[in-house]
């Protein structure tokens, strides 16, 4: 059980710090809107989509393979929250 938590709680840091590393890179790069201000652009909102969504499965990677035996139950866990 203790596996199971650490895994899915694991997949969720991977994914956050990625996301936010990205997010952060994108406003110090000016390819995004300085921080505060509303994003309406649909090419910088598809961007933001599609590399969230490629984290998000290195996330549920990471969550598998440390809960190895319980990897579908921890994925669903992850994918369900």
């Amino acid at each position: 059980m203790t596996r199971l938590i650490l895994s899915i709680l694991a997949g969720f840091i991977a994914t956050a710090i990625l996301s936010i590393a990205v997010d952060h890179a994108f406003h110090v790069t000016n390819v995004y809107l300085p921080y505060g201000q509303p994003m309406f652009d649909t090419s910088l909102l598809l961007l933001a989509f599609a590399y969230r969504g490629v984290f998000n499965v290195f996330g549920a990677y990471i969550t598998a393979s440390i809960a190895k035996d319980n990897a579908m139950k921890a994925v669903w866990i992850m994918g369900v929250v």
